[in-house]
């Protein structure tokens, strides 16, 4: 059990939040799917084309800490980020980002 003050007093401490850049150029490809009879296309979806920005919390700070990589969503990664610049443990910090967080 998470104790009720430190979570009130990290939820309500203010920081800024850093964010990282990923670019991802998806190309223009075309022609997928299978053609069939009449001019008909079967199986072809519409995918991402061209660059493509994706903006997400950096997290670089605290790379070398060990599961980091459970922190799969922006909100997880955030409320860690939060409570470590609070001056919680790397420990404290994924207890609260991961199962106070999940239970939003």
């Amino acid at each position: 059990m998470f104790p009720e003050a430190i979570k009130t007093q990290v939820d309500q401490f203010e920081c800024k939040i850093p964010l990282s850049t990923l670019t991802i150029d998806w190309g223009y490809n075309k022609g997928h799917g299978k053609r069939l009879g009449g001019g008909m296309v079967h199986g072809g979806i519409e995918s991402p084309k061209g660059k493509q920005n994706y903006y997400c919390v950096d997290l670089s700070e605290f790379k070398n800490e060990t599961g980091i990589e459970l922190l799969d969503s922006q909100p997880l990664a955030s409320r860690y980020y939060k409570a470590r610049k609070f001056g919680l443990d790397h420990k404290t910090s994924m207890h609260y980002a991961l199962l106070i967080g999940r239970s939003l």
